[in-house]
């Protein structure tokens, strides 16, 4: 399914004077793309369809709330019309380094690394709290580095629960938001 919407990534930055790049990849909700604004590297990333539109508005309200070296940064909200269709973008950071994951992949870190990671990921979640805000899908897919490859960036908060507002999650569900394997057996 990748590249559906790079079209649409093309007429974006046409549009708004951007530099498109590359396709970086998919989630079950958005495509991303590399783009440059200015000199700066960007993140587009472009929703395919917004489903529940109240947890969407959840998910950018919860990334403008939070201002944290660790945490992902939304530079950018709009709504682009192509050809009678309206599509919901952002423009995040772009993070060159990778997932944690694709760090896992090449073996285990060592204990420092884990330490230093570690600490800064506690820092962020401790952040993301004291907004009375619940990541829930924190694994190391959602856990990337920029050019500072020591620096991890919690990002992905389409599954945040504000817990000033009502839920948004389907009670008849088999289990709670997140992923299997990554999430706490409360949730499950």
């Amino acid at each position: 399914m990748g590249k559906s919407l790079e079209l649409i990534a093309k007429a974006i930055c046409k549009q708004y004077g951007l530099q498109y790049i590359d396709f970086v990849g998919e989630g079950a909700f958005k495509e991303t793309y590399h783009i440059k604004e200015n000199e700066n590297s960007r993140a587009l990333k472009i929703f395919r369809s917004v489903k529940s539109p109240q947890r969407t508005e959840r998910e950018i309200n919860a990334m403008l709330r939070c201002n944290h070296p660790n945490i992902g940064r939304l530079l950018n909200v709009s709504v682009f019309e192509y050809q009678s269709n309206t599509y919901l973008f952002l423009i995040e950071e772009y993070l060159s380094g990778g997932t944690l994951s694709d760090r896992l992949s090449s073996g285990l870190l060592s204990v420092s690394e884990v330490k230093k990671i570690g600490i800064q990921l506690i820092d962020a979640v401790e952040h993301i709290a004291n907004h009375n805000l619940v990541h829930r899908d924190i694994k190391p897919d959602n856990i990337m580095f920029g050019k500072d490859k020591d620096k991890p960036v919690i990002v992905d908060f389409g599954l945040v629960r504000d817990l000033s507002n009502t839920s948004l999650t389907q009670t008849w569900l088999m289990h709670g938001p997140g992923t299997p394997l990554y999430a706490a057996p409360e949730q499950l």
